[in-house]
């Protein structure tokens, strides 16, 4: 199996669900955002760049760090980069969100030994929870992004989609694992894709009750997988979950 689909099938699994509901949230005003970057920054949005281009000039920029867990630090990480990108400025990561991520993925973005988030001294840019047309401006000396501690929201890295794809490569034992794990379902039945599905219970539940939320239920998972099964032929639906149980799908 090439490696560049493995990782997509991997990489699925882990952020599918958070993907569908900032999108079908916040559609609207992402793509009037991408309108506007384009426009503006039109000579920064190669997607078929690798690596950030920063201008040794300007000082490089870090974020504060997530206390949330790991979708959380793919959250800022993204947003970092995405920022980074736009102000062709260099980001350096917190160490406690550069050490949570190189865990699982291969990171080569630098983590800050100077700039720490706890030095208040440090001039900051404060972010919303959207990106918005100052943000392709951020000031020169301001060196942290502050102001929104779950920054996740794809309107800050949407336009870098696949130069942050390349950073989120699973570090190999975790690659190597995945990749027997498929190869072992391909050997007992024909599959032409796979779909990654991460139901995250836990304590989302008491999270999104106390904010009169709720977990999606059976339907929308449902509706979900009828949407790959009339795009894509012999799919084979891979369900990733920190409760098994309440996971299981009808």
């Amino acid at each position: 199996m090439p490696s560049w689909k493995l990782f997509a099938i991997l990489l699925t699994s882990t952020i599918v669900i958070w993907q569908i509901i900032l999108h079908t949230t916040k559609v609207r005003k992402l793509e009037s955002v991408k309108s506007y970057l384009v426009d503006v920054k039109s000579n920064n949005l190669s997607s078929d760049l690798v690596t950030v281009n920063s201008d040794d000039n300007r000082p490089p920029l870090t974020i504060i760090k997530s206390r949330g867990r790991q979708r959380n630090q793919m959250g800022i990480f993204a947003t970092l980069y995405g920022l980074s990108r736009l102000n062709n400025r260099k980001p350096v990561l917190q160490k406690h969100t550069a050490r949570q991520l190189r865990t699982f993925f291969k990171i080569t973005v630098e983590t800050s030994t100077e700039l720490l988030e706890t030095d208040k001294s440090f001039p900051y840019y404060n972010i919303g929870r959207h990106i918005r047309s100052n943000d392709v401006a951020i000031p020169k000396d301001a060196v942290i992004l502050r102001g929104n501690q779950y920054a996740v929201s794809p309107t800050f890295y949407d336009f870098v989609r696949f130069e942050i794809q390349q950073q989120f490569r699973f570090v190999d034992p975790i690659d190597q694992h995945a990749e027997t794990v498929l190869r072992n379902v391909q050997y007992t039945r024909y599959v032409d894709t796979f779909v990654g599905i991460h139901v995250k219970r836990t304590d989302m539940i008491n999270y999104l009750l106390q904010r009169k939320g709720a977990i999606p239920g059976n339907e929308f998972f449902k509706k979900a997988m009828t949407y790959f099964l009339s795009k894509y032929r012999n799919v084979i639906f891979v369900v990733v979950s920190d409760d098994r149980n309440g996971a299981k799908l009808t």
